[in-house]
C-alpha cells in the first residue's frame, strides 16, 4: 500500500504544479496508468478498486480540461476493472466493485478514441 499512496501523492504534486503553471509537470498518461496500475495491485488496502477508480477519474479531468498528453487509454480503464476484479471481503463490496467494474466498462466502449481489448474482456 505504501508504493501506491506514495506514487498517489507524487501525481497529486504534479498535478499541483503543473495546473499552477510548471510546464514540466505536465503528467501524462504513462504516469497516470502507473499509478491506477499501484492501486489495483493493493489489495491489502480496502476499496482500492476506488482509488484507481479516482485516479482515472482525475486523469480525464485533466484531458477534458486541455491536456491531451493525459488521455485515457485501453491500460487506464483496463487497469481499474482489473482492481474491481481482485477485490475480496463481503458480498456487498464484491458487488459494489462489479457495478464499478461494469460502468467502467461501459464507459471505455463508449470512449471514441478507447476500445476494449482481450485483455479487458477477459477481466469481466
Amino acid at each position: 500500500m505504501g508504493g501506491a499512496r506514495r506514487a498517489d501523492r507524487i501525481l497529486a504534486r504534479l498535478e499541483k504544479g503543473y495546473l499552477a503553471g510548471d510546464e514540466l509537470l505536465r503528467p501524462d498518461t504513462i504516469i497516470y496508468n502507473q499509478v491506477i496500475d499501484y492501486w489495483a495491485k493493493t489489495q491489502s488496502f480496502r476499496g482500492h478498486y476506488l482509488r484507481a477508480r479516482e485516479v482515472l477519474d482525475r486523469q480525464i479531468t485533466m484531458h477534458e480540461s486541455g491536456v491531451r498528453k493525459c488521455r485515457p487509454d485501453t491500460t487506464s480503464y483496463t487497469s481499474v476493472i482489473a482492481a474491481c476484479a481482485s477485490t475480496y471481503g463481503s458480498k456487498m463490496e464484491k458487488r459494489r466493485s462489479f457495478d464499478l467494474a461494469h460502468a467502467t466498462f461501459m464507459e471505455a466502449c463508449k470512449e471514441k478514441y478507447t476500445h476494449p481489448n482481450e485483455i479487458t474482456y477477459g477481466l469481466m
